[in-house]
Parts: C-alpha cells; structure tokens; sequence
C-alpha cells in the first residue's frame, strides 16, 4: 500500500470540499508537516495541547461492582467436549426440531412466491391472449374491407 498516496488523496479530498464540518484527515502530520516547513508560523502564545482521544473510557467499565446491575444472569453452556452422550444427543434433536419450523417456514415462502409467479405467467398469458384476438379482429375487418372495394371495382 502507498501510504503517502492515501494520505495526498485523503488531504486533497478534504481540501475540494466546501462542508464545513468535515474532520481534518491526519491533523498531528498536517501541523507537524507546516510547522516543519513555516517554522516561522508559531507565536509566542500557540501552547501545545493534547488532543482529547475519540472514545474515553471510564474505569468503573472495567470493574466487576456494576456488572450485576446491568446483566442478568446467562446460562452458560458447557464445552462440546465436557458434554454427556445424552445432553449431546438431546441437543442436536432440540437443533433437528428446530430446524424443521425453519424448513416449513421455507417451504410456506416456496410456495407463496410460486404461487405469485403462476399467477403472473396467467396475468400474462390472458392478456395475450386478448390481444391476439384483438388483432385477429383488425385482420378479418381488413379482409372484408378489401373484399368489398375488390368487388365494388367489378
């Protein structure tokens, strides 16, 4: 990856926009990169600061006093391999019913889109039907029309 491309990109983006709260992409290299090249920029006054980091996060995050506040109790549920013979298989008959309702849910969608799609191809064919007939109707008034100028000519 061309890291110094991303950033020319990255800058250059920022600098074509006209939205004014956009964040500044890369700003600790930005000023270092002026302040290296226009050394002369920096007053008396510009006091370094410490950029405040995006996300804080509290210590009492981190300790164990509030968490039964917050999260009820989980069953946990034991290791695959500290399973009985019987709790696996009675799990994977809980997982069989399980996906069975799932299988016939699947099977309800099938068949409600078939059924819309047989609807559809019906819609279709009727109305192309009519409109065969339609034009079968233009061709037979045409024949009689040539028919009757042919024998006025006679």
């Amino acid at each position: 990856m061309d890291f110094g491309a991303y950033i020319f990109k990255q800058t250059m983006k920022h600098a074509k926009t006209d939205v004014v709260r956009v964040p500044i992409a890369f700003p600790t290299l930005l000023c270092s990169i002026i302040l290296d090249q226009h050394p002369n920029i920096k007053t008396a006054s510009d006091v370094p600061k410490k950029r405040e980091p995006p996300l804080t996060l509290h210590s009492k995050l981190f300790s164990t006093n509030h968490v039964p506040d917050i999260v009820g109790k989980s069953e946990v549920a034991p290791a695959a391999g500290m399973m009985t013979k019987q709790e696996i298989v009675a799990a994977l008959k809980d997982i069989c019913v399980r996906l069975d309702e799932r299988k016939s849910q699947f099977e309800l969608m099938i068949h409600s889109v078939e059924r819309e799609d047989a609807v559809a191809e019906d819609e279709q064919a009727e109305s192309e039907e009519a409109t065969d007939g339609y034009v079968d109707d233009v061709d037979q008034e045409d024949e009689e029309a040539s028919g009757s100028s042919s024998e006025a000519s006679e």
